[in-house]
């Protein structure tokens, strides 16, 4: 991985647009300025491939899944965002657990 992504304008609209504009880490609006695309699978996880491919088979990802991609992109406002970090989220949003 070549150094921390970084959203093109287009793409944070898009995420924040079609994200009902919430945060998807407690489902509150959000003002657009203020909404920070967040990687549901960090991509610290790109240094670390035991972890990555559980963390894949934990949400039935294929081993090819783009962490940067907008399937592994959700709006999220700053707070929640900065202490999320580097973490999965829990079981709750695994498509596992809705089975």
């Amino acid at each position: 991985m070549r150094g921390k992504w970084s959203s093109k304008p287009a793409q944070w609209w898009t995420v924040y647009s079609v994200n009902a504009e919430k945060c998807y880490l407690d489902d509150h609006p959000m003002v657009g300025q203020s909404m920070q695309v967040d990687h549901i699978i960090p991509e610290s996880m790109f240094r670390d491939s035991e972890e990555l491919a559980k963390v894949l088979d934990l949400f039935i990802f294929p081993s090819d899944f783009s962490l940067n991609s907008y399937e592994n992109w959700l709006p999220a406002c700053p707070k929640h965002n900065n202490l999320k970090r580097a973490r999965v989220p829990n079981g709750k949003f695994s498509r596992k657990s809705l089975y």
